[in-house]
């Protein structure tokens, strides 16, 4: 399932700085809200931006604006990660900087976009026995405790078993939670295709 979705995804992550904004906002989308009501209102975001329904929460519509407004230079950090640059931990810090993103929804960001780290979402803190609290930092946070942070977000997901893992499980994870909304992993790992480049 990842290496078939994932791929399309980081592919267009890579090629467009517009693609990997929507690919942001539906990460946004997802915050506290079922799957699979994520593709629906990605939709609505992308036909009415800020007049949308969805935006009407006021962080949400400050992380749209941040990423419309930056999208080149969201982009640009990308694109230094892979050419060696910037490091793992610093490109997390990076997209965790945004409005209304952790550490958690920034590995999100980078698990869609270049097929790296995961999300340790509500699910698979509950699934692995983790708490959001060993992840989190606060506002005055210096740099050296959120690297160190960082640093065990990534470690925490690679002893987890890995990008691809936590992606396949969680997608069958899910699909077993709700059976009545979602045939089987495969449909819920292709939904993240649907929802990001309407395929």
């Amino acid at each position: 399932m990842f290496k078939k979705h994932q791929t399309k995804i980081g592919q267009a992550c890579i090629s467009s700085p517009e693609l990997l904004a929507d690919t942001m906002i539906c990460v946004i989308n997802s915050i506290r809200t079922h799957w699979y009501l994520v593709g629906g209102m990605n939709k609505d975001v992308k036909k009415n931006g800020l007049d949308s329904r969805y935006m009407r929460n006021a962080v949400k519509a400050k992380a749209y604006k941040y990423i419309h407004r930056n999208k080149k230079d969201i982009h640009a950090k990308f694109i230094d990660y892979q050419s060696g640059k910037i490091d793992l931990p610093d490109l997390l810090l990076y997209v965790a900087s945004c409005p209304n993103l952790g550490l958690a929804k920034a590995g999100f960001v980078i698990q869609l976009a270049l097929g790296e780290i995961g999300c340790l979402d509500s699910h698979n803190l509950a699934r692995f026995g983790l708490s959001a609290g060993t992840f989190k930092y606060g506002a005055n946070a210096t740099y050296a405790l959120m690297r160190k942070k960082a640093e065990l977000y990534i470690e925490t997901c690679h002893k987890l078993g890995g990008c691809e893992y936590l992606w396949d499980t969680w997608c069958e994870y899910l699909a077993t939670v709700h059976p009545t909304k979602y045939r089987d992993g495969f449909e819920v790992s292709r939904m993240h295709v649907d929802f990001i480049l309407g395929e």
